[in-house]
């Protein structure tokens, strides 16, 4: 099975991606799995990163014959209407080539409504961040064990209270700090190392989730930060400076 996932460059969009990863990893064996994954902000990225996509398909499928199915999910990203039918003729000259994939869009963007209304593959709910209709989905279709379920659920309420703006909701604090890590994870260029860059974003992603729930967590998620960044360099606290980590 390959899973091609294309997502938003927020601290929503990798949160997605953040879900996707430990639920499908743990739904299929590691060796019938292959993820690949995409970020784009809107506008031409967006085409650019689908049309990526295909050509890993094809790429895949050359390498190895038996590797026909696949699924093409899109989430925190609205599409345009031409988006949309471009996104549905190229799935539909893959499939006529004897490839077997499918797709569906998953978003919150109000922007969306009139492709939501217009294709059935692309839902939308304004009332849940894409993390928490991502994680929805899929915990319903794959289901998640207890160990995982107990710190990915809480970073997803989390994720959707400050996506959202839900001041009262839950980790609203610990969100803010969370979504200006992402922001400022500027350290690997997302263009020149691409999936480094994601790693490092989802991998501070997921050690942020051991403040979660506890006393003054984003306090402690917010002093954490350097250290987290540089130990994933390769480093520690006192080893070096973060700039010549990233040299």
């Amino acid at each position: 099975m390959q899973i091609y996932h294309l997502s938003h460059i927020d601290l929503d969009g990798y949160g997605c991606q953040m879900v996707s990863r430990e639920i499908y990893t743990r739904a299929f064996a590691s060796d019938s799995l292959l993820m690949f994954f995409y970020n784009a902000n809107y506008g031409k990225e967006v085409s650019a990163r689908l049309e990526e996509i295909y050509r890993q398909i094809k790429y895949t499928k050359a390498k190895n014959p038996k590797e026909k199915e696949a699924h093409i999910l899109i989430s925190d990203l609205n599409l345009t209407s031409d988006e949309c039918e471009r996104l549905v003729q190229s799935v539909l000259e893959l499939n006529l080539n004897g490839f077997q994939i499918t797709f569906e869009l998953l978003d919150h963007h109000k922007s969306g409504q009139e492709c939501a209304q217009t294709y059935e593959w692309y839902f939308l709910d304004t009332k849940r961040c894409a993390t928490h209709i991502v994680y929805d989905t899929l915990l319903t279709r794959y289901g998640l064990c207890d160990s995982v379920r107990q710190w990915l659920e809480p970073m997803v309420k989390m994720i959707n209270s400050v996506d959202l703006w839900l001041e009262e909701g839950y980790a609203f604090e610990f969100g803010k700090v969370a979504m200006r890590m992402i922001v400022e994870c500027k350290e690997l260029n997302r263009f020149m190392f691409d999936k480094e860059d994601r790693e490092y974003k989802l991998a501070l992603l997921k050690e942020s989730a051991k403040f979660l729930g506890q006393e003054k967590g984003e306090i402690l998620l917010d002093n954490a930060i350097l250290e987290m960044k540089k130990c994933f360099l390769k480093g520690s606290l006192l080893s070096a400076t973060l700039d010549n980590l990233i040299s």
